[in-house]
Parts: C-alpha cells; structure tokens; sequence
C-alpha cells in the first residue's frame, strides 16, 4: 500500500473548499433575491424559518386584502377612496414606510443568514454589494410611495380640510341651519353649476358643461372642478336613489350613460336610449 493512500493533496483540498464556497455564495444570492421578489420567501430555507412564515403570511393577507376590496367597490371606486382621503393616505404613507423597513430587514436577514465561513473575503464583499443594491430596488419605490402620498395628503387637505367622516356621512351634515350663521359647522358647501346646450333645432337637453364650485363657508374660498361631459362610469352616493339603481356607476353599456346624461331619471328594468327623459 503506497503511504500516499488517504492523502488528499493540497490542490485537490483547495479544489473543494473553493466548490463548497462558490456554491455557498449562489445559495446566498439566490434566497437574497428569492426575499427581494417576495418579502420572507429566501427566509424559509434559513434558520429563520418562522420569521420567513409570518412575512409571507402578512404578504399574502393583505394581498387578498386589497384584492377583495377591489371586487366589492370595483377599481375606480377602491382607489378613489384612498387617493382622496387624507387620513387613508397618510395611513398608506405609514404602512408603506414600516412594510419598506420590514422588507429591506428580511432582505439584510436572508443575506447574512446564508453566509458560510467558507468563502472567501472577496464573495463576502460581493453579495454586501449585491444585497445593498437590492435594499435599494425596494427602498427607492416604498420611498417614492410614502412621498407621493404625503403631498397628495397635503393637496387634498389644504383644498379640502381632513373630513373626519365618510362622504355619505358629510353629504347628509351638510345642512344649512335656521341659526345667525346658517352654514355653522358645516365644512363645505357644494355647488352644480349647469350650461345646457339646448335650442329649437337640438332634440332634448344637454348639460354639457358641468362646474362644481366647492365653497368654504367660513372662508368665502372657492374651488371650480369642471367635470367631463362624456364621463362614464359615474359613481353615485348611498344616499342617492340612482345608487340603488346603479350600484357599480351610471352605465347601460356605450355610448349611453354618459355624465351629461345622469339628469334624467332611467327605469332599473329599461336601457337609458328607450327611456323618455324626465327631470330629476
């Protein structure tokens, strides 16, 4: 038997060890970036496994969350109920930053729970470059949203006021009183003001311009929004007899059912085109 039998040689161990390193360092970068793509999911293959379920579990409620909301109040309706609400937008600024913080935290935790003593000082100091640029691709976005949202916030505030109920709620307060100051109280005041197009030689009616003065009662301030004629889709308040009528919008299917047309009073059982107009 030759005193060599046994003996790994020098190149060969070095061999080896480089191969546990290299693929010590793609099992880093793959479940760094599995963690990047989707917050806790390179966390599941670490020791900390738990942590990664949690994650992944909040991730995944409140994806079925915001998914459910938008089935129930339809895609338009969803997002204007948080883009013009101040208290809704800073809680999606706040939710945002914590969610970014927590996400970039699972990122750090899956790069360093994946290192092995067995690689070398250069991989180390690649996959820190590589796990602080992918803290970056989620940072830069969840910073974009928290900012976005905060001067949304501050616009619809500044024109509007932070309104402490729901629309349906204001609309019903909104009442003038019999007091010295009969507007005491109440936020705003809102105002249609109607152009028709109508004469001797056009069929029918037809409001085709549309301003809505918003006005502050205490302040005198006014804001003028001009709204589309051809707009579809139009959402009508709870306490509006059409919402019973029209529960996803006003819509009988194109061309009908336009903005201009919501004046008119349609039977539920009728299409808008076979139903004689009547003032409401």
């Amino acid at each position: 038997m030759s005193d060599l039998d046994g003996y790994a040689s020098p190149r060969g161990e070095r061999s080896r060890r480089r191969e546990i390193a290299e693929r010590a360092t793609r099992r880093s970068a793959t479940l760094t970036l599995a963690t990047t793509i989707f917050p806790g999911l390179g966390l599941l293959r670490t020791r900390y496994k738990r942590l990664g379920v949690l994650v992944v579990i909040g991730v995944v409620l409140f994806a079925m969350a915001v998914i459910a909301r938008v089935v129930m109040l339809g895609p338009t309706k969803a997002a204007l109920s948080v883009a013009v609400n101040p208290n809704a937008l800073l809680a999606a600024a706040a939710f945002a930053l914590v969610a970014g913080l927590i996400w970039v935290f699972t990122i750090i935790l899956a790069s360093l729970g994946t290192r092995d003593p067995s690689m070398t000082r250069r991989q180390r100091g690649g996959l820190s470059a590589l796990t602080a640029l992918l803290c970056m691709v989620v940072i830069v976005p969840m910073g974009t949203v928290v900012n976005y949202s905060l001067i949304q916030r501050d616009v619809v505030a500044s024109l509007f006021g932070v309104q402490q109920g729901t629309p349906e709620e204001e609309e019903t307060n909104a009442q003038p009183g019999t007091g010295v100051d009969p507007w005491e109280g109440v936020s705003r005041v809102n105002m249609l003001l109607l152009g028709s197009d109508a004469g001797d030689d056009r069929i029918g009616t037809r409001t085709d311009s549309m301003i809505v003065a918003s006005i502050n009662p205490q302040t005198g301030d006014t804001l003028l929004f001009s709204l589309p004629r051809n707009l579809e889709n139009v959402p009508f308040p709870k306490t509006n007899p059409l919402s019973k009528i029209y529960p996803q919008g006003y819509n009988c299917g194109p061309p009908d059912c336009l903005l201009n047309g919501v004046w008119t009073s349609p039977k539920p059982t009728r299409s808008c085109s076979a139903v004689t107009p009547t003032p409401v």
